[in-house]
């Protein structure tokens, strides 16, 4: 799985030189990373899917993270560049990395090349940041490489599913039924072709609703991976399938109730026009309460990504139910790194 690539950052540098340029002043923070990275031992020591003399080269800095991204990794960086420790760090660690590069490096990113100044900026914060890594996972009493849990929530799993409402059975029957009395009426009339075509084309509906009325209804289910969740996507029945891993929700929003996750602890707070400052997108100063009031009446799912907020509808899945939104904030403080 891809975790960055210098092709996404292209059109962000506006001073290139030339291709070569523009190249490691677009990739001067995947370089940064990786060369930290395999420093601190996070180097997959892989002979068969990686050089491992050209890996001691930019662990002993005879190499960039540039040099080693571009000629070694074709420019992209995968999970299979990290072992697996390196792997759960980064998950945890390289979108708020990439959202904070400005504040990290004192300068905008993507217009100047790698250098040794940049790259002590990036070391400095990711030891931090490391570092709070660490103490997170001995606050969370994560055993057995991250995979073993104390919490009681651990065996846990909720599915829910949509019900099937007495209106999507009302469709069913009436299709069934109108589909056979087309069938009896052909049979009883040869003549009539225009019946046949009509209980083939009810028949056909019919077969078309049923698993999506019964066993492939929308659901939801909470587990160790994250919310997974089917949503309705244009005009496909059966949707697609939508999963949000834990560390990657910002924040639960339950019925105007907002919780987030501070110092290892869920925290709450009541909806108002201040929790709109997450969105980069909001003019905070044209909002009022009355705003906030589609959000006061459901359940959503709050992801954010690369400076991108993104607000997930779990309102038919959750409902007004304590005892759903309790499991959901217990599986979230307990699988959440």
């Amino acid at each position: 799985m891809s975790i960055d690539k210098i092709e996404w950052h292209l059109d962000e540098v506006t001073n290139a030189e030339n291709e070569e340029d523009l190249f490691e002043k677009a990739g001067a923070h995947i370089g940064y990373y990786l060369e930290w990275a395999y420093k601190k031992g996070f180097a997959p020591n892989n002979p068969e899917t990686n050089d491992i003399s050209d890996e001691q080269k930019l662990i002993n800095s005879e190499i960039t993270g540039i040099q080693y991204l571009i000629e070694n990794c074709d420019t992209k960086f995968w999970e299979e560049d990290l072992n697996k420790e390196g792997q759960r760090f980064t998950s945890f660690a390289y979108d708020t990395y990439v959202e904070n590069l400005e504040k990290i490096l004192g300068h905008k990113p993507y217009n100047t090349k790698y250098n040794q100044q940049d790259f002590e900026c990036v070391s400095n914060y990711l030891n931090q940041i490391y570092n709070d890594y660490l103490t997170n996972l001995s606050n969370k009493q994560i055993k057995e490489e991250n995979k073993i849990y104390t919490s009681k929530t651990d065996s846990k799993e909720l599915i829910v599913k949509n019900k099937i409402g007495i209106g999507n059975v009302t469709i069913l029957i009436i299709l069934l039924v109108v589909s056979i009395a087309a069938f009896s009426a052909f049979f009883e009339s040869s003549e009539n072709i225009s019946l046949l075509i009509l209980g083939i084309l009810l028949g056909l509906i019919f077969v078309v609703l049923l698993p999506y009325i019964t066993f492939k209804r929308p659901y939801m289910k909470l587990n160790s991976k994250g919310i997974i969740y089917i949503e309705s996507k244009g005009h496909s029945l059966y949707g697609g399938e939508v999963i949000i891993p834990w560390n990657k929700i910002d924040s639960i929003i339950y019925f105007g109730k907002v919780f987030s996750i501070e110092d290892m602890n869920i925290k709450e707070s009541e909806l108002n026009v201040d929790y709109f400052s997450i969105f980069e997108t909001v003019n905070k100063s044209t909002l009022n309460d009355n705003d906030t009031e589609w959000l006061r009446n459901g359940v959503f799912v709050v992801t954010k990504k690369n400076n991108f907020q993104q607000i997930h509808d779990i309102s038919g899945f959750i409902r007004n139910s304590k005892k759903n939104i309790k499991l959901l904030l217990e599986m979230w403080d307990n699988y959440n790194l």
